[in-house]
């Protein structure tokens, strides 16, 4: 009977000590999810920012360029208005050598001032 007395003392004994790994393996699980989670949760937001600043980023390019290409246009726009103006003033005064010559040097008078209204 010491035998099983023995027995039973080191099976109760184990039995305590499979729980208590078996606690602190649960427990080393635990904590170790909840920092996975927390990084998880880190990278996540991380990442989220990142693809927020490439959007915004993104954005801000296409509008400068939107800008740019209406600068463009209304440029455009302004030199064909005014050669339009030119081409019809030049057409007026064709018949008349005098006012074709003051024509032109108007014409290269304002040339002039308009080139001095660029910048360099």
């Amino acid at each position: 009977m010491e035998t099983k007395v023995l027995l039973d003392k080191i099976k109760a004994s184990q039995a305590v000590a499979v729980a208590a790994i078996e606690a602190d393996s649960k427990a080393a699980v635990a904590a170790i999810k909840a920092e996975a989670e927390v990084k998880v949760a880190a990278i996540k937001a991380e990442a989220e920012t990142k693809a927020i600043k490439a959007a915004e980023a993104i954005t801000r390019a296409t509008l400068a360029q939107a800008r740019q290409s209406g600068k463009l246009v209304v440029q455009t726009a302004r030199r064909e208005a005014f050669d339009s103006i030119m081409t019809a003033a030049k057409n007026a005064v064709a018949t008349d050598d005098a006012a074709a010559q003051r024509f032109a040097d108007k014409q290269a008078d304002l040339e002039l001032y308009l080139a001095g209204q660029l910048p360099a």
